[in-house]
């Protein structure tokens, strides 16, 4: 109810200016809480014509984020269910990992260069639930994307290498499909940024 009143007042106040000073574009209208933002939308009068609406979006919610985590699942949990010779990798994780938005993309654009689709089809046929690094690379031969897939573990600074390479990977891939949406080139420059800082 309080949110609703301060949006009701908003759009009051907004309906009593000029039409002038309502739809200039000196005229901003900052809110302390996203969540008065769906409330003021319903409460704007019919005066003010344009309206440019900006809002932050938290890097947990992007592209780039979930396939980090995807990322992370799949070298945590082959860490767990390897032993001393032998790194594995679990079906789900490479499934999860290669069927990535992302992923997907550079397989679309160039699937001989880079193996994904011809993994997924060996991983969802074979019926395993474990795979080892040997055959994962074998199918995505010397990729960026195989580079996660290594007979080793990984060591912070090479892996944030990996992390760096991937990103290059998909921005370049994103501009050559001319998919290259703003946000999410903004997005992958960030987290370069912070995974550079580190």
């Amino acid at each position: 109810p309080l949110h609703v009143g301060q949006a009701a007042y908003t759009g009051q106040l907004l309906s009593e200016m000029t039409d002038n000073f309502a739809n200039s574009e000196n005229t901003a209208l900052v809110l302390a809480d996203e969540n008065l933002l769906i409330p003021l939308l319903y409460s704007i009068p019919k005066n003010v014509k344009d309206i440019n609406i900006t809002m932050g979006y938290p890097l947990s919610n992007s592209s780039i984020h979930s396939l980090l985590l995807n990322i992370f699942s799949l070298l945590e949990n082959s860490q767990k269910y390897s032993n001393n010779n032998t790194i594995r990798f679990y079906q789900k994780d490479v499934i999860n990992f290669l069927n990535h938005p992302y992923l997907r993309l550079i397989g679309e654009l160039n699937n001989k260069a880079h193996g994904i689709n011809s993994l997924l089809s060996y991983v969802k046929n074979s019926n395993r639930i474990f795979f080892n690094s040997d055959e994962i690379r074998k199918q995505l031969g010397n990729t960026v994307i195989a580079s996660f897939f290594e007979n080793k573990k990984h060591d912070n600074i090479a892996f944030l290498v990996k992390i760096t390479s991937l990103i290059g990977l998909i921005r370049d891939t994103l501009i050559a499909e001319n998919k290259n949406t703003d946000i999410d080139i903004e997005y992958l420059f960030h987290y370069a940024v912070i995974i550079n800082k580190v």
